[in-house]
């Protein structure tokens, strides 16, 4: 799991993460790079790829999970094959 954020100031991304309890890494994405390519247009928005970067679906954008629920069902029939 990576999490992108269009923040810049790092002493900001570190206390929301200190806040959040965050544990896996952040990319900043200043430019909105990735948000642009995923069209990742609110937050937070939760996009599932194969190991290889490939959307989970085949789809472009990537499935998008906002519940625990919605993420196991897509997860769920990748970790079978």
């Amino acid at each position: 799991m990576v999490s992108i954020t269009p923040e810049v100031d790092e002493a900001l991304i570190k206390q929301f993460w200190d806040e959040y309890e965050g544990t896996w890494p952040v990319v900043k994405d200043p430019g909105l790079v990735a948000t642009d390519r995923w069209n990742a247009n609110s937050y937070p928005t939760n996009l599932v790829f194969d190991r290889d970067g490939t959307p989970a679906t085949g789809e472009t954008p990537a499935v998008r999970a906002r519940t625990f629920e919605e993420f196991t069902s897509v997860i769920d029939p990748l970790l079978e094959v």
